[in-house]
């Protein structure tokens, strides 16, 4: 099990390349290497996910609103884990040697290396949160004849989420679906924020059954078509109630 978080890792190389200047934040963790198999365990620890819902009118239109928490809780690593943290510039010049004969004394094995820049593993248990979902979705202009109906036929939807993730910022999502036949309906949406910036999706959704839909999904048009778009997703679902 291994777990790394880095706030910052700014490397600056000098022009007349003198000196590399690293400005270094972070942490990493890792279990007991020498205990592996079945039986054994790293840690333990306690996930709790939740969430409400309420069906109203709104502008005369069937409505409904999900606030939901998903995976809130923590992990505790055992007292035989190994942990670096870091939080300094460093600073390399290059090395001198006195006798390119004898490179004995030069050359330097990965302790070394650790202990002269500060990276030695310290060994203790530690906990650390999960990376929680904490979202809130409003649906309106619902088609469905119950409000809890798992077939989700709704005309906009409006969505804001925010996770437990080293540079994640809250994301609001629009979405608006299209009612082309009875069974099929695609849709569009516009997103912003998450791990990027301002995103155009489409999707298509079939209704097999009352009780059975199935979902196809582009979050991000740019990124498969565009050399400069960021990430390329497809997604596949399956929505049974039961």
């Amino acid at each position: 099990m291994n777990s790394a978080e880095l706030r910052q890792a700014d490397l600056f190389t000098a022009t007349d390349g003198r000196f590399l200047q690293l400005d270094l934040d972070g942490s990493y963790a890792r279990s007991d290497t020498g205990r592996s198999g079945f039986g054994t365990s790293s840690g333990a620890g306690l996930a709790l996910s939740a969430g409400i819902e309420k069906c109203f009118q709104l502008f005369g239109m069937g409505s409904k609103l999900q606030l939901k928490v998903t995976d809130l809780g923590f992990v505790a690593w055992k007292g035989n884990s190994r942990r670096i943290d870091n939080n300094s510039t460093i600073t390399y010049d290059g090395i001198e040697v006195e006798n390119v004969f004898d490179l004995d004394g030069v050359v330097l094995d990965q302790a070394e290396l650790q202990d002269t820049i500060g990276l030695e593993y310290e060994q203790g248990g530690f906990a650390q949160l999960l990376p929680t979902l904490v979202e809130a979705r409003l649906r309106i202009g619902w088609h469905g004849k119950y409000c809890i109906a798992p077939a989700r036929l709704y005309s906009w939807e409006i969505a804001l989420d925010q996770r437990n993730l080293p540079g994640y910022t809250p994301r609001l999502s629009i979405t608006k679906s299209f009612l082309a036949r009875t069974a099929l309906r695609p849709e569009a949406s516009l997103s912003f924020g998450g791990f990027g910036g301002a995103r155009l999706g489409i999707g298509l959704q079939y209704i097999v059954a009352p009780n059975v839909q199935l979902q196809l999904r582009v979050p991000n048009v740019i990124g498969p078509i565009s050399g400069s778009g960021h990430g390329a997703a497809l997604m596949f679902g399956l929505d049974v109630g039961l």
